[in-house]
């Protein structure tokens, strides 16, 4: 039995089943194998937290994939999955290899009707690939900052990125090209305080729109909910339609409720449109939902419910359940725990949810930095130091006696000059050796360099390529258990570095 920890999670267009991918290794063998992204569902239909279970849809050897498992945090993912079973992630990692610390954008995805060429090892069907993010284009900030959503068939089911500008002053929109499988930017729409609100404070993807929730000048103001067409996504910042929120009201001093929320949400659910209000549980504001049953064809709010739970400072919030507007529950991440927010009988509650147990013998690394800013425990950085010093003193044990081979092999000149050339030349021969086999200089595969990989060209660890299928890997002299351990602490001695 593996546990997994999902660093994204979404559900499919009729929300009746949870998607989520996640980072595992296999524990149950040695060597270590590589770190697997992990495509995991759960049953059809959850009546509730207690009723999940889940099931493993496919498992890749991430290394081949865009993104360091050890350095992506859960509140810079989004996800999606399509109606024909496309699962589309985009994330950042934070990177060391510049001057200064940068968060690098990708995306992955497995596409289930897709073929992999069987060199890479993948059990099942469909394939994996990696989605290039073009060059300058980024995001930022929590999940409700941004939204990854597909537009209607009628619409041509295009995937699109939103996200808020760090100014919070523009709405930044991207779509994926499927022909190059690269992530385009198309268009900035300019937003004001006085159409938009002060400040932007939520995001998301439904109906054909982008929705978006601002706040009023002040805590006496009323704040501002817009939809914005994706019909025609022009430079100019469409009109949009701005929702009677009057509701708002309806709640203990309801303004104020939104106004001082850290983390409000606004969610789709079945053509619905959900605003939460949510604060600190014992604050001295109430937390409260509101929804518009219909953002099509009514702009008017419905009067809201309060509740209290805690629903603020997540890392996503993804809702399931049937049609008519009401969602069964919502699974929630916060501090690096599942929790499922939901509605029984009125009484709105959040509950932590069991691991997410699947039957593979894989975990997730509990010392890894998936979803928490935390540093590495000390049991981690003594097991990869401990790891480290192992291949290290293998290394130089055959370097050693790779030497002394080659100093067997010299003649026994006397001559105090060609002894030291001759030695000198063995040496150089020795690291020319050593050094080929650790960058791929052979005719091996050379994976951390795979086309579509990375995205800015600045940095030759960022390479763009070609998106298609994975290639085909070419058969290498170096044995294969042995590329993937070193690849492996290789990581790990990068990770620690970055870490200390």
């Amino acid at each position: 039995m593996g546990v997994l920890d999902l660093l994204c999670a979404t559900t499919d267009p009729e929300a009746t089943t949870f998607y989520g991918l996640a980072y595992a290794e296999d524990y149950g063998s040695f060597p270590l194998k590589p770190q697997y992204a992990v495509l995991v569902k759960s049953n059809t239909n959850p009546s509730s937290p207690t009723d999940l279970t889940w099931s493993v849809i496919s498992m890749f050897d991430g290394s081949h994939l865009s993104g360091y498992p050890h350095a992506i945090n859960a509140t810079d993912t989004s996800c999606s999955y399509s109606a024909k079973g496309v699962f589309t992630m985009f994330g950042r990692y934070s990177s060391m290899l510049s001057p200064t610390p940068i968060m690098v954008p990708f995306g992955i995805r497995y596409d289930p009707a897709g073929i992999m060429d069987p060199s890479f090892g993948l059990k099942g069907s469909g394939a994996w690939m990696n989605i290039t993010v073009a060059e300058g284009f980024t995001w930022s900030g929590p999940f409700r900052r941004y939204s990854l959503g597909y537009t209607s068939p009628a619409l041509n089911g295009v995937l699109i990125h939103a996200s808020l500008s760090d100014t919070n002053n523009a709405i930044s929109l991207a779509t994926v090209n499927e022909s190059t499988k690269t992530l385009t930017p198309t268009a900035i729409w300019n937003t004001n305080s006085e159409n938009h609100g002060k400040i932007i404070m939520a995001l998301t993807i439904a109906n054909d729109r982008v929705y978006s929730f601002g706040l009023g000048k002040s805590p006496l103001n009323m704040p501002i909910l817009m939809g914005f067409p994706l019909n025609t996504m022009t430079p100019i910042t469409p009109k949009g339609t701005r929702y009677d929120i009057g509701e708002i009201t309806s709640v203990t001093d309801g303004i104020r409720v939104c106004y001082y929320s850290p983390t409000p949400i606004l969610y789709a659910n079945h053509g619905s449109l959900t605003l939460i209000c949510g604060n600190e549980r014992g604050s001295t504001q109430t937390s409260a939902s509101f929804m518009i049953k219909d953002p099509i064809t009514t702009d008017i709010m419905d009067p809201g419910v309060e509740f209290d739970a805690d629903v603020i400072n997540m890392e996503y919030f993804v809702p399931i359940g049937p049609g008519s507007g009401a969602s069964t529950f919502a699974l929630i991440r916060k501090e690096g725990t599942m929790y499922a927010f939901g509605n029984d009988g009125g009484f709105r509650y959040t509950h932590m949810i069991d691991s997410v147990n699947v039957a593979y013998p894989i975990r997730s690394n509990p010392n890894s930095s998936l979803g928490s800013s935390s540093r590495l425990s000390t049991g981690g950085i003594v097991g990869i130091v401990a790891g480290a010093v192992v291949i290290m003193a293998g290394i130089v044990f055959l370097l050693v006696r790779s030497y002394r081979i080659r100093r067997s092999k010299d003649d026994n000149s006397t001559a105090g000059a060609a002894e030291k050339e001759a030695t000198t030349s063995s040496r150089e021969e020795n690291d020319i050796s050593i050094c080929s086999e650790k960058v791929g200089d052979n005719d091996g595969p050379n994976y951390p360099y795979l086309e579509g990989k990375y995205a800015d060209n600045s940095n030759p660890e960022w390479r763009t390529g070609s998106t298609d299928m994975l290639p085909m890997a070419p058969i290498t002299p170096v044995p294969e258990h042995l590329q993937a351990e070193l690849e492996i602490l290789q990581e790990k001695m990068r990770v620690l570095q970055e870490r200390i």
